[in-house]
């Protein structure tokens, strides 16, 4: 059955339309829908997640695929962006580049959340002061990071000259202190000479 050009029901309830307004539920295992690909199925070779919508894009040689998928258990992932690399032939061991998990639980490799730039391994900071911008930093402890917080320094890409920094083995260097309490020091060094007071 067919009204004009725009409008048909086939044999085998199939319908097209070039535009429509539908009140009630709508249920569909497959198709696209504002740019999404809805999917029930599982297939690695072709996207991430069963039961989800999902658009993909290609950017400098990585495939990118954001969607929204059914959680199951809570530490399932409901919104994720996830990246492969453009050679390899299936999205098994895709790095997770953002996520929400059902219980809440959240990964971002980049962005700002309270001010704070986020990056791979560190969340950073900074202020005006007379027109330099002086920075705070937290990285994680990796191999390739020596200092886990710095603060006071102006240079984005190393923390050693920092007046303020702590390594990830927890040795401490700073510029200046004031401690109001009890301090128990084991060796004491005194002045640019290092004057060893015991």
């Amino acid at each position: 059955m067919a009204v004009g050009s725009n409008f048909g029901v086939d044999a085998n309830g199939n319908m097209f339309a070039t535009n429509g307004n539908l009140t009630g539920k709508i249920t569909a295992n497959e198709g696209v829908i504002g740019g999404f690909n809805i999917t029930t199925t599982a297939n690695l070779n072709t996207h991430v997640f069963q039961n989800s919508l999902y658009v993909q894009t290609s950017s400098n040689n990585f495939d990118y695929e954001a969607g929204l998928s059914k959680a199951v258990n809570a530490t399932d992932l409901m919104f994720y962006v996830k990246r492969k690399d453009s050679s390899a032939s299936t999205w098994s061991g895709a790095t997770d580049m953002f996520f929400v998990r059902a219980n809440g639980g959240i990964k971002a490799t980049s962005g700002i959340i309270g001010g704070w730039e986020i990056s791979s391994e560190q969340l950073r900071a900074g202020y005006s002061d007379n027109g330099i911008t002086r920075y705070t930093a937290i990285q994680a402890p990796t191999a390739s990071n020596t200092y886990v917080f710095a603060a006071g320094g102006t240079n984005t890409d190393s923390y050693g000259q920092y007046p303020f920094r702590v390594t990830k083995d927890g040795a401490l260097t700073a510029s200046s202190a004031n401690i109001d309490g009890t301090v128990r020091i084991r060796t004491l060094y005194l002045g640019s000479g290092g004057t060893q007071v015991t």
